[in-house]
């Protein structure tokens, strides 16, 4: 017999990943954790289904997986398997600062087809769940502020993103991406396609925080 669960108030971020609360002890009977490190719990759920006017995600327990369990109310689910029903209305309500929208310029002048999709669902799903701004640094680079948890680069020859975050690769688990170790305390990896946003969004989300 399935169990369902339901996430009330959830939040688009892009394409199949929701931001959502609730306790972490709640989150403890869906199995064990793959992980447990930082503030932000990370489910990978199969064939959610999103609500848009009640906005609620609903999905069986009995295939949800426990990605990471942090250590407050915040939340982020991830669909496995299916690309979800996110309202496009909604994630038009998010703010981007002038460093933000500096770089989907550089992004949408420098990129082509698939990889300026992925910068803009990349960078919509970071602001739904974490304040700040991009500044550009030399050329294409742009580091976040005031806290520098993930920085990203514009790579025109390869029609990507490099994108470092704050962590060694451990910190972030098994990954269909691949981690390398940056400068140190840091990992690197790349994204192309709007495929690779769900788990980027993961890795970044679990990335250290300052105080």
């Amino acid at each position: 017999m399935s169990i369902f669960m339901l996430i009330e108030n959830a939040e688009p971020l892009a394409d199949g990943i929701w931001s959502g609360s609730t306790p972490p002890h709640t989150l403890q009977m869906l199995g064990e954790p793959k992980t447990s490190k930082g503030t932000i719990s990370v489910l990978g759920v199969e064939e959610p289904v999103f609500d848009a006017n009640a906005k609620n995600v609903r999905f069986d327990a009995a295939r949800t997986t426990v990605l990471n369990l942090g250590t407050s109310d915040r939340l982020l689910i991830v669909a496995q398997n299916s690309t979800g029903s996110a309202d496009a209305a909604q994630q038009d309500n998010i703010s981007f600062g002038p460093g933000d929208r500096e770089f989907l310029r550089v992004a949408r002048a420098e990129l082509t087809g698939e990889a300026i999709k992925t910068a803009e669902l990349l960078l919509r799903g970071v602001r739904a769940g974490s304040s700040g701004d991009l500044k550009r640094g030399k050329r294409l680079n742009f580091s976040n502020v005031p806290d520098n948890f993930w920085y990203v680069i514009v790579q025109p020859r390869v029609q990507g993103l490099s994108i470092t975050v704050r962590g060694m690769p451990e910190r972030f688990g098994g990954s269909k991406l691949e981690l390398k170790i940056d400068r140190p305390g840091y990992t690197r990896f790349k994204v192309a396609k709007p495929g690779d946003v769900q788990e980027a969004l993961r890795i970044i989300g679990l990335s250290k925080r300052r105080a």
